[in-house]
């Protein structure tokens, strides 16, 4: 299928069972299915009604950002969601483009996780236990590390990818504190990061290298309702060896 067919071929966002929507790059709404309606409040309106969702598209891709063209295909991110009756929802994001034939993003394909055992809402309206399985196995398709802790830094669940970090079978993982599964320095980034977001109840972030998998991490701590916190630790080994190679090459 040519790229320029992709661009106008729909999904049918009705078969999605978690909130979903197709956006154009400036995040106009092209479809959006009904749980996404009900979660910013415009169940049973026309996808015409409902107001563009531009916080959903990744800035690089949308038309303004002048490296739109040949981008990632696939993003992760968290987003503020505006709903009918004026409430912003804190939500995490799984986007995918599709590209017309000169690499540039013409859909927008996004699922939102909204369970707040994952990740922190301003507006409840779907319960945790109603979407964790969902979550769960929308999460273990994510290529990064994602778990989540409580307020004692119990680890509360983790993807597929996080085992993998950690280096244990998920039954030995839910439960555990973290520094029992991951014991790194007091004295580490990561650890000190991690520990003022979870004291400060703030969304932070630093690098930190995984000495077992020999791999460098972004790690991203966000507030968890209930206390706790989610952290997403994105691969930018690519990035530190390009930094390196350009350090380097300046002497």
């Amino acid at each position: 299928m040519r790229k320029d067919d992709q661009c106008a071929q729909g999904v049918s966002p009705d078969d999605m069972p978690m909130p979903f929507a197709e956006l154009s790059p400036d995040g106009r709404v092209l479809t959006i299915n009904g749980a996404l309606r009900k979660l910013i409040g415009y169940e049973g309106e026309a996808s015409g009604a409902v107001p563009p969702m531009p916080d959903l598209v990744p800035p690089e891709w949308r038309p303004d950002h002048p490296g739109t063209a040949g981008g990632d295909g696939t993003k992760q991110f968290s987003a503020r969601l505006t709903a009918k009756d004026g409430s912003r929802i804190t939500v995490l994001a799984f986007a995918r483009r599709v590209d017309d034939e000169k690499g540039r993003p013409c859909r927008i394909l996004v699922g939102v996780a909204n369970a707040p055992m994952l990740w922190p809402l301003e507006s409840g309206l779907i319960r945790a236990e109603q979407q964790a399985s969902l979550i769960s196995s929308l999460l273990d398709t994510v290529q990064s590390p994602i778990f989540a802790t409580d307020k004692d830094s119990r680890i509360v669940y983790a993807n597929t990818h996080a085992r993998l970090l950690f280096g244990r079978p998920a039954h030995n993982l839910i439960g555990m504190s973290l520094w029992d599964a991951y014991p790194i320095s007091h004295n580490d980034l990561f650890y000190r990061i991690y520990q003022r977001a979870l004291q400060e109840h703030r969304t932070l972030a630093c690098d930190h290298y995984s000495q077992r998998l020999n791999l460098w991490y972004e790690a991203h701590f966000y507030p968890r309702e209930g206390d706790g916190l989610v952290v997403v630790m994105n691969n930018v080994t690519a990035r530190k060896q390009y930094e390196r190679f350009m350090g380097l090459a300046a002497y």
